[in-house]
């Protein structure tokens, strides 16, 4: 059966976290591959400003093309309304019948997972595979979620934004294709 990582967010922009975990992911879950699949509109993030989702596909783009086991999927990008995990899941289940999938979630997610939309039904279409981030709380999951074992993530897309407003170095936080891509399209200048 293969086996299938979901990464899913904003990507607002996406930087070498993601890629770390991605990796990691891949790796330890001996996953066949990593599909990252950037929202349209997270129900998270409702009201806030979000760059154009042509600009923030294109960077998932750029940052899948370092691995030959990572794709991009579209499909949230050309659905109407909120990007719910659950409708994804849904779609991907019907297409993939023999995929055992994995949906990989940072810590800060899991704590709001059961105000998800339909959060039992999300974990019976696919395993949650945890991140710890920075200062980490987390000491166990629930019986049938898998936390990676690799380092926490510190870095956030916050801070990438604030740091490219105030005119600093990004060049550690992103690669070298999505640096060059914000910068040959001005985003991220005004807050």
């Amino acid at each position: 059966m293969k086996r299938v990582g979901i990464l899913g967010g904003t990507f607002d922009p996406p930087h070498t976290g993601h890629l770390t975990l991605a990796l990691e992911a891949l790796q330890e879950l001996d996953l066949d591959q990593v599909v990252w699949i950037p929202a349209a509109v997270s129900p998270h993030k409702m009201g806030q400003y979000i760059t154009a989702g042509s600009d923030r596909l294109e960077m998932v783009r750029l940052m899948t093309a370092q691995n030959e086991h990572f794709s991009t999927d579209d499909r949230e990008m050309n659905r109407p309304g909120p990007s719910f995990t659950i409708d994804t899941l849904e779609e991907l289940g019907c297409e993939w019948a023999e995929t055992e999938l994995f949906l990989i979630l940072g810590e800060d997610s899991l704590r709001s997972f059961e105000r998800w939309q339909r959060p039992n039904d999300i974990r019976r279409l696919a395993k949650l595979v945890v991140y710890r981030r920075l200062d980490s709380g987390i000491d166990h999951l629930p019986e049938h979620d898998i936390l990676l074992t690799g380092s926490p993530v510190s870095i956030s897309s916050t801070e990438i934004r604030n740091r490219i407003h105030r005119g600093q170095a990004i060049d550690h936080l992103v690669i070298s294709e999505v640096e060059a891509y914000i910068h040959a399209h001005g985003l991220y200048l005004s807050s």
